[in-house]
């Protein structure tokens, strides 16, 4: 079967999404050689995650992953979309994200091609996305099957769309401890990962390491990942002299040697469908801290036993946050415990192999 997968981007994406997108696309390959991978990305360009180099790679140079749509390079998309798949001919569409899923199922009309959404987000990320989720909402009788992280995503989902619904969390893919010792070593440092935006809320985190940092000085809070926020945020920690001990270095490629150097793990987001930098830092025995309202922390933690769930912070204070961070820092046996049942979980729960073969048999209904 001629199957094209496609997500909006991939050359300077390092989300979790993006990870996934690939660890999929190369399993699959192994047994169908005729996939191609479809994105906005310039020509002849990179993947940040490892792409096998035999995908045959598709690419409409349209703004990649950091652009933002406006309605015209929404037609232009769907225009070019359209070009593609009327000459390419592909059987069935896999398309992560919305961002792709929807110009993707209006440039199919007419052509019965099926098309696999894959969506990556609980029904809150679109209260303040009206027209986003007006538009999910008419190409769903277009989409043959729509993918969710888990069972606790689907329900918030129009009916319509919850039955076309089937549950494929992400793989962790436990191959990338390979190079590294056995033996972690942990040093004390607070870890935290992700897109700077008001949902990560790392400003939150900061506020709540700056609270608690002058009790324990050999402590260090690191925040990976890029964003609109992230240069407002390091003047906020140059500001406040704290650029000593906080540190936000941006993406780095490295970032097995973060996850197991560092003892605590914490996702201050509001909402995460999922968690993979949640579920990584588990793999590599950090010890989790995640907030009671997230579905995939939720579904990644077992309060008390390999992590720690706690309430929403009132008004924004990040007392909560604080209170867990420094639980943790006095308690060595504690963060050790909660690391090594993180990882024991996450080895049980979320083998890539098991996970490559829903999709498969996805593929295949």
């Amino acid at each position: 079967m001629k199957i094209l997968f496609a997500t909006k981007g991939l050359e300077k994406s390092s989300g979790g999404s993006e990870r996934v997108f690939v660890e999929i696309c190369n399993a699959i390959y192994k047994n169908n050689k005729t996939i191609s991978v479809l994105t906005f990305d310039k020509t002849d360009y990179d993947s940040f995650y490892f792409l096998d180099k035999e995908i045959s790679r598709i690419s409409l140079d349209h703004g990649g992953i950091f652009r933002h749509a406006t309605i015209f390079s929404f037609l232009k998309s769907i225009y070019l979309l359209r070009k593609v798949l009327v000459k390419n001919k592909p059987e069935m569409i896999v398309a992560f994200m919305h961002s792709m899923y929807v110009p993707i199922a209006f440039a199919s009309l007419f052509l019965d091609i099926k098309i696999i959404a894959s969506e990556h987000t609980s029904i809150e990320y679109y209260n303040k996305k009206k027209l986003e989720f007006f538009l999910i909402r008419l190409v769903s009788p277009l989409l043959s099957k729509i993918v969710f992280l888990s069972q606790k995503i689907i329900v918030g989902y129009p009916e319509p769309m919850q039955v076309k619904g089937f549950v494929i969390s992400n793989p962790v893919n436990n191959d990338r401890r390979r190079h590294l010792s056995e033996s972690i070593v942990k040093e004390d440092i607070i870890l935290s990962v992700g897109t700077f935006d008001n949902n990560k809320r790392h400003s939150l985190l900061i506020e709540a390491f700056m609270s608690i940092a002058v009790k324990y000085p050999h402590w260090q809070l690191i925040i990976l990942g890029d964003g609109r926020l992230r240069n407002d945020l390091i003047k906020f920690v140059n500001n406040k002299s704290m650029s000593d001990r906080i540190f936000l270095p941006g993406v780095v490629e490295n970032i097995e040697s973060y996850y197991s150097k560092s003892s605590i793990f914490v996702s201050a987001s509001l909402h995460e469908s999922f968690g993979m930098s949640i579920a990584e830092a588990m793999l590599y025995e950090c010890a989790p801290v995640c907030f009671l309202g997230s579905y995939g922390a939720q579904d990644l933690l077992q309060n008390g036993k390999n992590g720690m769930l706690i309430k929403e912070p009132i008004n924004n204070k990040c007392d909560s946050i604080s209170e867990a961070i420094e639980k943790l820092i006095c308690d060595s046996q504690l963060r050790v415990k909660y690391g090594r049942q993180a990882k024991k979980f996450i080895i049980k729960n979320y083998k890539t192999t098991e996970i490559v073969k829903k999709w498969k048999g996805l593929i295949e209904l």
